[in-house]
């Protein structure tokens, strides 16, 4: 029986309303036998999503699925309507139960291998798809492994460009690690392992609930001290136009998302980035994307316009990685109370931890 659980749709931006992102930080968990109904806006978003529970293991248990989002009627799109349309949901595959999986984390050691790969909830070799010679056809590829086992493409900047034009206001430098704390294995982000709070954070910063987190709770670049636990929650002002590197000094490929945004893959290289790395960044036609890849011992720098108010996740896509500390909250504020910039808490918000018995808003 599954016990809590929370949905995250990977991708989707949740314009003006990060009540609705579905992760810890934002939502109380939906209790047993419960229901829950999210409501968002789709906005500028044409496209193929997933959603997962954002809870322990549960998406290693199959718990996920893909969203569809077309474009309006009267908006054409600049193709033929394909002959059939697929969506193809790649991940990892464990015989072993998704709880002891999480016992496995929990306990201080990596997860296995994976013992295969699923496409749509069936093996390799038992999924078809039926297609016609000479017919066009559109497939919806997702990853969706728990894992990232699935080899990335390398995303490209395409080019080296600097015009000078574009400023950002300032540099967050993360830097991700392995380390042990209290005899255990842990992931940090800037040598803090995330620590889940009691209470959402959204919650415990709409109704002033001290004790929860603190604002700068997170460095904005690397320590490169020893690993510490913390709920770490970093700050950030509305309508900054902010510069993000991504350093790994480790061996592995790292897979970073941050939900709410898209942002802009402006370079990327081997060894340790420095200001002067900036001469080979291309601002002249990166691609818009949500979630981004860090070579090992490399770095990966992007342009993020901080156009949405709300506590937002960025996370290690890697979800053994991420549930065991390589993530942290982006509280993107301003002191306006305009719905021009944020939506009003929803009616059937639900209240759990130090936020039980509050009350949300009569309309």
């Amino acid at each position: 029986m599954l016990n809590y659980v929370s949905s995250c749709r990977d991708g989707l931006q949740h314009r003006r309303n990060s009540w609705q992102d579905g992760v810890i930080g934002t939502t109380c968990p939906i209790p047993p036998g419960k229901n829950f109904t999210y409501i968002l806006q789709a906005k500028d978003q044409i496209g193929s999503y997933f959603y997962f529970p954002s809870l322990g293991f549960h998406k290693a248990a199959g718990a996920f699925g893909g969203i569809r989002i077309w474009s309006r009627p009267r908006i054409p799109v600049p193709f033929p309507p394909p002959a059939g349309d697929f969506t193809v949901l790649a991940g990892d595959w464990y015989k072993t139960n998704h709880y002891i999986l999480r016992h496995v984390l929990d306990s201080g050691r990596n997860l296995p291998s994976p013992d295969g790969l699923l496409i749509n909830g069936r093996g390799w070799n038992g999924y078809t798809f039926t297609v016609d010679p000479g017919k066009t056809y559109r497939f919806r590829i997702s990853n969706v492994g728990i894992a990232t086992s699935i080899k990335w493409t390398r995303p490209n900047p395409q080019g080296s460009y600097h015009y000078g034009l574009i400023k950002t206001g300032r540099t967050i430098i993360l830097a991700n690690s392995a380390p042990f704390i209290n005899g255990k294995q842990r992931y940090a982000v800037n040598s803090v392992s995330f620590v889940p709070p009691d209470t959402p954070l959204k919650l415990a910063d709409y109704y002033g609930i001290p004790g929860v987190f603190n604002l700068g709770s997170i460095p904005t670049s690397p320590t490169w001290g020893n690993g510490y636990l913390q709920t770490s929650v970093m700050s950030a002002n509305f309508h900054e136009y902010v510069e993000i590197v991504f350093q790994n000094w480790e061996n592995t490929v790292q897979s970073w998302h941050i939900d709410g945004y898209s942002f802009f893959v402006v370079g990327m290289d081997g060894g340790q980035w420095t200001p002067a790395s900036r001469a080979k960044y291309n601002l002249r036609d990166t691609v818009a994307r949500c979630t981004t890849q860090v070579y090992p011992r490399a770095w990966t720098a992007i342009y993020i316009a901080l156009d949405n108010v709300g506590m937002w996740n960025i996370r290690s896509e890697d979800w053994a990685r991420q549930y065991l500390g390589q993530q942290f909250y982006l509280r993107v504020y301003t002191n306006s109370r305009s719905l021009r910039d944020e939506y009003p808490i929803p009616r059937n918000a639900l209240l759990c931890g130090r936020a039980r018995g509050r009350h949300t808003r009569p309309l």
